[in-house]
């Protein structure tokens, strides 16, 4: 699978970095050099808490060698296969920092056809300079992976203090966001105007290991602001949010059965989610 790899980590970063991509950075609230004990520990610890929901896990570890190994301190990876491209590294002190290309990049016709769809009345053609339109799904989706992947590290390495989840979409001017279903039609696509946006969270440890989604959920809206997307209803969010873990694949659904978001409906009501 990662056949079509990249030359070396430094190439990765800096092909990725040229493009729209999610920057992430995970990290304890204080600092410890081993929070996890051994860099020969760090391959079992993204094993243990990587989030598999649908289809590709986060972060994917590559096949140790050229595409994934330990250097000092730090478990790196990186892989290019078709729309996926990511490079990142989890060190002992349980600090994890990445970047990972926007898909619908891999996509861009599709994309052109999605904004012409939109956009029917105006004159189109695929030669344009359009926006990149960013499906609204699927950036909510990346959004949830991150606060779950950090939740699952934060009960892994016994994280009393919590966790900073630091997410930025960069280069990101020009981009718009969108579903292509009928059911969540949020009208003509809102072009952001920012180049980076930036979403940076400080997270108790009870509050991001029992509860992780209403992180999402709010980091979830913080992003969407960006695009003026102010009709967007919270409960659409919740619902989209709440699909993704509908879609469990593999045994990571029986792994981590103890993280309630298949009822996250429950937190409107006030009523514990269901595990």
């Amino acid at each position: 699978m990662d056949s079509e790899g990249f030359e070396s980590l430094e190439a990765a970063i800096s092909e990725i970095s040229r493009s729209c991509h999610w920057n992430v950075r995970i990290r304890p609230l204080s600092y410890s050099q081993e929070r996890i004990l051994g860099a020969a520990n760090l391959r079992r610890t993204v094993e243990r808490t990587k989030v598999y929901l649908r289809g590709w896990d986060f972060p994917h570890l590559a096949e140790e060698g050229r595409n994934s190994n330990v250097r000092e301190n730090c478990l790196w990876s990186m892989t290019r296969f078709d729309e996926i491209a990511e490079a990142w590294k989890l060190c002992t002190s349980c600090q994890f920092v990445g970047k990972f290309r926007i898909r619908e990049l891999a996509q861009r016709w599709q994309s052109k056809l999605r904004f012409s769809t939109f956009h029917a009345a105006e004159p189109f053609s695929l030669n344009q300079d359009l926006p990149l339109v960013l499906d609204l799904e699927n950036q909510i989706w990346h959004i949830a992976e991150y606060f779950e992947f950090a939740a699952r590290l934060a009960k892994e390495a016994d994280l009393k203090e919590g966790m900073k989840v630091a997410v930025s979409l960069v280069n990101a001017g020009n981009c718009a966001i969108g579903s292509d279903s009928i059911l969540r039609y949020i009208g003509p696509h809102r072009v952001n105007r920012d180049d980076v946006v930036r979403i940076v969270k400080d997270l108790r440890f009870d509050e991001i290991s029992s509860r992780p989604y209403e992180s999402a959920l709010s980091a979830a809206k913080h992003f969407l602001a960006h695009f003026q997307s102010d009709d967007i209803r919270d409960d659409v969010i919740r619902q989209i949010i709440s699909d993704l873990y509908q879609l469990r694949i593999g045994e990571d659904a029986s792994k981590h059965g103890d993280v309630p978001w298949r009822a996250i409906h429950d937190v409107d009501s006030g009523s514990p989610p269901s595990g």
